[in-house]
Parts: C-alpha cells; structure tokens; sequence
C-alpha cells in the first residue's frame, strides 16, 4: 500500500522543515498544501523534500486546503497532520496501525488518551464540540478535533469536503458515520509551543462557535432522524418499559406511528464491532428488536456480544439458529477467522437474503447458510407464522406472533442432520422453539467443552407446551452444570437458577438469554458479578 502524508499549512516557517523531514520517515510521499503563506513556508517545505500545493489565490480556509492536498495525493491511505508541530510525525505509525490491520477506515489521533495538559480554553470547546458529535450515539469519540488522522482512499472517495474552514473535521467524522465507515482512535501526543505562539486566523470564541455550528448543521443534515430517534428512546421508551408500561400495545402502537414517519424504506449500513452490517428497514417494519438496536444505539445485546468475543476462538465450529439478517454470524465468522466455520439458520425470506447479503457484503467464505427451521424433526413442512412489524418474531410457535401478516410453509432440520462433527458453540433464538432445538441436537451437546447461548422467552414456552423448568431440566441432563443470566441492561454476567431467571424475564417484560457450560467460567473468560 502506497501511503502519503498530507500537511496543509499556513505561515508555518519556524516548523515546517522538521515535519516534513521526520514524516518522510514513514510514507511514501509527504505533500503540503499551503494556504498562500507569507513568510517562507513554501521554501523550507521544498528543502525538505516535500510536494508542493501552493495556493496563489488568498487565505481559502483549513478544510478547503486539506481537501487540495487529499485530492493531489496518490496514495491508498493518507495521513494527516499539522505543520506547527503540535503532533509527532513518529506517532504515525501509531496512527496508520488499525488501518493497516482493517480493523478502521478512519483513525483519530486522540489527545485525550494520553496524559498531557491542553489549555483549558481548548479542551473546553473541544469537549463541547465532541459532545454534540456525539450525543444520540452508542460509539463515541473523545476527540473529533484532531487534526492528526489516517484515511483509506475508499473512504476519502465517498466523502466530498465542503466546508472550507476547521469545521470539516467534524463534517469528515458525521458523513463516515452516517455511510457505516469503521472509526477508531488511538492516543497520540500533542504539544504546544507556547514560546512561539502565533495568533490564529480567528480567535478561541470564534472558531469554537464556528465548529459548534458546524457540528449541528451537519448532523441536522444526515442525522436529524437518528437524534430524535434516540430522545424518543431514552425520553419515553425506557421509562415506560422501567414501569412496567412498554409491553401495552398503546404504547407499542404510537410508538410505531411516530417512528414510521422518521424512517422511509431505504437501507443503513452500520459499522459496528469491527464490521459493517446493512440493516434494511421500511416504514414501520423492523423498527425493533436488532435493525433498532443497531440503528438507533449503535450496538445491540452488549453483553451477549462480549460473550461471544470472550469465548469464540479461531478455529471453532459455531452454530447461530435464528440467524435473522446476521449480526450474530458475521460476528461469529471473524471472530474464528478463516479456519473456522459458522452454520447459519434463517427460515424467513426476506431476513435470509438479508443474512446472504451481510455475509457476501464481509466477504465471509467460512459461513454455511441454510433457509430451513431448525427443529427435533427432520424434512417435515412446517408453518413458519410472520410478523407484521419485527423481523425478529417469525416464529414456528402457533400464536407467538401478536401482529401476525400470514404463514409460509419451511421444511425443518435437526442440527445433528444437518451438521458433522463437533460443534464449539451454540446460540439458539426461536421465539420460543428452543426446546425443539435442543432436543434435535443430542450428539451435538455431547461435546463436553460446547458452550450454548439460549434465548429464553417464557411466553414462548408456554405457547409451545412446556415451562421454563422443562428446558432447564433438558439443559442439565445433557450435563450443564454451569447457567448464566446474561443481563445486557446492568452488563454483567453471572451464576443463575431458574426462579432469578423468571424474575429477571418478568422485569423486563420479554426475554433474556442465558449461557451455559459444562465446566465452570474462569475470570479471564470475563464471568463477573
């Protein structure tokens, strides 16, 4: 990968020459695009080695600048950074790391990861300004001010700069998350010449505002309906399900009203946890459950997604039963890496052509998928009920589905028919059919180190004939020992029994998911109180 660095500058004489020499180091090209300066810049930049973008025309502005350098700049990933010294060109590497990894496709040299005093007027406007880039999201940053970033060239091609002035780095940030670009940050130093320091083009309260303005301009422009999403969330949502009151269909039904008329048919593409996910939504339907979770908070079952992190390993056969568009199997899928391998089962249609879709989009060649209806039979056509609303609902339990839009016939499979071998680990969430699930996969839980991940949904049960108690007899019979109550809403993860299970089940008003083992989880597996 060609790599160049892009410095743009104005009346940066003293520091110029240094910079360029020591980013030279670490690219391939360093270019500076100076922003027709009067004191020699231009001059010591050229000693140094650098291309030149000499601006003839007056003072253009920070962001009109930096995208002449970005466009001039053939290169596959290109840094940024300032040419007053205020970061250290040896930092690159540092910088560069999570792109050259693909773990980022842009990466914030963040000045408040390392232990270094900034001047409080500076660090004041730069937490206001990264507070309203932040607000309404689930991943935030701690500094969108840095200067100091790398960029993959796919990235840079998707974007287009229009401010001309320091608010484009705010407007870079918004526009990459608003397309699903991966950002990340890591610490850098930062230093301030306060022997040499010069007056800025504008003063602290002007370009503050400035930025702050920015800021909400753009966010109002590709992310007015995710903010308002959110406070309709976290200001009438939450509270209600706190009282006990989100589970009444009023309350389910404006809130299926006032979202229908945020959200048009269209399709989002997240990035989340190291991947990008695409999440399809129209009017009010999957306005709930994952395409919610994902959308609006920029995560989704916080703490089940750490279990699968702490406990998939390369190399691991995982099974995701009700695999819906993905999450759970793309997750999977690098998380074992290439040698791995995830089976992948989605009945419904239109959630398995979106399954198909995320896992072509990862480009993912260790996925299995298979359309059929996981349960204790094989090859027999079973109807398979559809939600109106949530494409999480689909269910082969008569009477699950509340706001039910008709039936499909979907022939079933039992794992242990479907699946050679042993498997590592299992997740299973059917709305209700776990039992069914468990029951056809007898050889598979013989497996003494397997670990199962386990919706349990007590209405379901109830609507397919058993208890709570009779699945958790099952799971101990095959020899699990060791249950957790995965509480996504106080992030923990704990040693449970059935009776804390059907509390913690009725206060939220839905369903939880469990994990259980054969042999007891040790700290460094993440189990905590």
């Amino acid at each position: 990968m060609k790599i160049a660095a892009v410095i743009p500058c104005r009346n940066e004489a003293y520091t110029i020459h240094d910079v360029v020499k020591e980013a030279s180091l670490y690219v391939d090209d360093v270019i500076v695009a100076d922003d027709h300066s009067m004191d020699g810049t231009v001059k010591k930049a050229e000693s140094a080695g650098a291309l030149i973008i000499e601006s003839n025309s007056s003072h253009r502005g920070a962001g009109a600048n930096t995208k002449r350098g970005i466009e001039a700049a053939d290169a596959d990933i290109i840094v940024t950074l300032d040419g007053d010294g205020q970061h250290l060109a040896s930092e690159i590497p540092n910088v560069l790391a999570p792109i050259l990894s693909d773990e980022a496709d842009l990466v914030i040299g963040s000045r408040f990861m390392n232990a270094h005093e900034m001047p409080r007027y500076r660090k004041f406007g730069n937490n206001i300004i990264t507070w309203l880039y932040n607000f309404g999201k689930q991943q935030k940053v701690r500094d969108s001010q840095s200067c100091f970033r790398a960029y993959t060239r796919g990235l840079l091609d998707e974007i287009n700069i229009e401010e001309r002035s320091f608010g484009f780095s705010t407007e870079m940030l918004i526009k990459a998350r608003a397309i699903g670009f991966r950002i990340t940050e890591v610490p850098v130093s930062c230093v301030y010449h306060n022997d040499y320091a010069r007056d800025s083009s504008m003063g602290p309260i002007k370009h503050g505002l400035s930025v702050a303005w920015t800021t909400i301009k753009w966010r109002a422009k590709t992310e007015l309906r995710d903010v308002l999403l959110h406070l309709l969330r976290k200001l009438v949502a939450r509270p209600l399900g706190r009282l006990g009151i989100g589970s009444f269909e009023f309350a389910n039904i404006a809130y299926r009203i006032i979202v229908s008329k945020l959200v048009p048919e269209e399709c989002k593409l997240i990035a989340i946890n190291g991947f990008k996910l695409i999440v399809r939504v129209g009017g009010c339907r999957g306005i709930r459950g994952i395409a919610q979770a994902l959308m609006h908070d920029g995560c989704y079952e916080p703490e089940t997604t750490e279990v699968f992190r702490r406990l998939l390993k390369p190399n691991m056969k995982v099974v995701d039963v009700g695999a819906n568009i993905g999450y759970y199997t793309v997750l999977s899928a690098k998380l074992v890496e290439e040698n791995g391998i995830v089976y992948a089962f989605e009945p419904e249609d239109r959630n398995f052509k979106d399954l198909v879709e995320n896992v072509e989009f990862s480009e993912l060649r260790n996925v299995v998928l298979f359309q059929k209806a996981v349960s204790d039979t094989s090859d027999i056509v079973a109807t398979l009920h559809l939600s109106k609303y949530e494409s999480g609902e689909h269910s082969l339990i008569q009477g699950r589905v509340k706001d039910e839009s008709g039936t499909v016939e979907i022939e079933t499979v039992r794992l242990d028919d479907a699946i050679d071998g042993e498997v590592d680990f299992l997740k299973t969430d059917t709305e209700g059919n776990e039992l069914a699930v468990l029951r056809g996969a007898k050889r598979i839980l013989s497996n003494p180190n397997i670990k199962l991940v386990i919706e349990i949904f007590p209405e379901g049960f109830g609507l397919a004939g058993h208890t709570i108690e009779t699945l958790w007899k099952y799971i101990e019979e095959r020899g699990f020992e060791y249950i957790y109550l995965i509480d996504d809403w106080k992030h923990r993860v704990s040693l449970t029994n059935v009776d804390e299970v059907k509390r913690h089940t009725r206060r939220r008003g839905f369903s939880t998911n469990i994990l259980c083992a054969k042999v007891p989880l040790g700290e460094d597996e993440f189990v905590h109180e």
